[in-house]
């Protein structure tokens, strides 16, 4: 049985979401993904971008552009990263548009990369790698994905199947290279995205596949927070079955200026049975 954890849109930052300061809503994180860890081992954990507020076209725009610049991709990476169940591994989001080599500096991994979690194949995809490096405020450039790179990992392990991640799918802007591979290789089970703050499971495309949203644990992407709140999703593989659901974390806020609790909770499940050849 494989099993892996899939967290994305920390957004550690400079501000306070639904009444929780950065800290403790990271620290907080930290302990709940522990604490199940204890109970339930996994394969590892996998970050799919956004982890900070370093480029961002609003507002007071992005703290690595700020004089003098911020990064809270380093701070995460330094305090809160290696406290992830491990293996942890990270990809970046339309907020972290580091060009490689800064992005290695940083995280220590590149942009895009393929990992083997127990009998699955990750192949995590950088989705927002146009204009890396940026002197003016932004919020990222999509980009099709690299279906070479993909290719190239699928080749390298042809016994096991396949979850391609990224920080988000745009398909009314992906390639029909992209598409024909989702669409034709078997071995691709599933995909996994955050960016729209949402746990919800979505078609891919026109693919027959499925968007698995891996939720945030900085601010719902809902009118009401409590349906789309903090947490991380959960990803089983029996062999046969890709078995998947949001784990929403329990908590406190505020929204609107009024007071909420969420209490503990698994949402927005999905379960994929795949003939094996």
């Amino acid at each position: 049985m494989t099993h892996v954890r899939l967290i994305s849109d920390t957004h550690s930052c400079h501000q306070i979401f639904h009444g929780t300061d950065n800290d403790r809503r990271l620290d907080t994180m930290v302990s709940l993904l522990q604490a199940a860890e204890a109970e339930k081992p996994s394969q590892g954990t996998l970050v799919l971008g956004d982890v900070s507020l370093d480029h961002w076209g609003w507002n007071e725009g992005g703290s690595r552009l700020w004089d003098p610049p911020v990064s809270r991709t380093s701070e995460f990476m330094e305090r809160w990263f290696p406290a992830l169940p491990a293996p942890a591994y990270i990809l970046p989001g339309n907020h972290e548009q580091y060009g490689e080599a800064e992005w290695r500096t940083r995280t220590g991994q590149p942009r895009a990369q393929a990992v083997v979690l127990g009998e699955l194949l990750f192949i995590l995809c950088d989705s927002f790698s146009g204009n890396l490096d940026p002197v003016e405020n932004s919020d990222g450039t999509y980009l099709p994905l690299d279906c070479t790179m993909i290719r190239e990992a699928l080749e390298a392990h042809p016994e096991l199947p396949a979850i391609l991640c990224a920080h988000y799918f745009d398909f009314a802007n992906e390639s029909e290279e992209f598409l024909r591979l989702v669409r034709e290789e078997k071995r691709i089970l599933a995909l996994a995205a955050g960016h729209t703050h949402l746990s919800s499971v979505l078609p891919a495309g026109d693919t027959g596949k499925v968007i698995l949203q891996t939720g945030n644990f900085s601010y719902s992407g809902m009118k009401d927070p409590k349906d789309s709140y903090r947490g991380w999703r959960e990803l089983w593989w029996d062999g046969d079955t890709l078995t998947s659901w949001y784990h929403v974390a329990p908590g406190d806020g505020v929204h609107g200026g009024d007071a909420f609790t969420v209490e503990e909770h698994d949402q927005d499940h999905w379960e994929g049975i795949f003939a094996q050849n």
